[in-house]
């Protein structure tokens, strides 16, 4: 297992997020012009890319993590959870404090168990609903 990062959306990563978020789960709007602003993150399985997640900032030594994705034959394999780490130490290192999300409801539990904390209601995004979630760094 090795994880990447990268300044811009690489194809692999644009390919696993269209197959878990267009393809398997019905959303229509994927891609935005945060990718360019982003950092990404693949994972990556005896060289085959399965998982991606990015963070940007969000406001002043604040990140948000998003779009993070792992292809349905790698889930409950703990990559979801080793991305959210690397996600973590390099928000740090770009002198982020905090890291927010916007989880989906039924991502909640996977989030509350690396120490994500529910803030605010329940709100849809297009079909699904999702709920903040924010984590100190420090």
């Amino acid at each position: 297992m090795e994880i990447k990062v990268y300044d811009y959306l690489p194809e692999a990563a644009a390919s696993i997020r269209e197959a878990v978020f267009i393809k398997e789960q019905g959303f229509k709007t994927e891609f935005d012009g945060i990718d360019g602003l982003a950092t990404h993150f693949l994972l990556f399985e005896e060289g085959t890319a399965v998982a991606t997640c990015r963070i940007f900032p969000a406001e002043d030594k604040a990140y948000r993590l998003g779009r993070l994705a792992v292809l349905m034959p790698y889930r409950k394999k703990g990559f979801g959870s080793m991305l959210v780490e690397a996600a973590e130490k390099e928000a740090i290192r770009q002198g982020g404090e905090v890291l927010s999300l916007h989880a989906q409801c039924v991502a909640k539990d996977f989030y509350g168990a690396l120490g994500y904390k529910c803030k605010g209601e329940v709100f849809n995004d297009e079909h699904c609903p999702h709920i903040l979630m924010e984590k100190s760094l420090v």
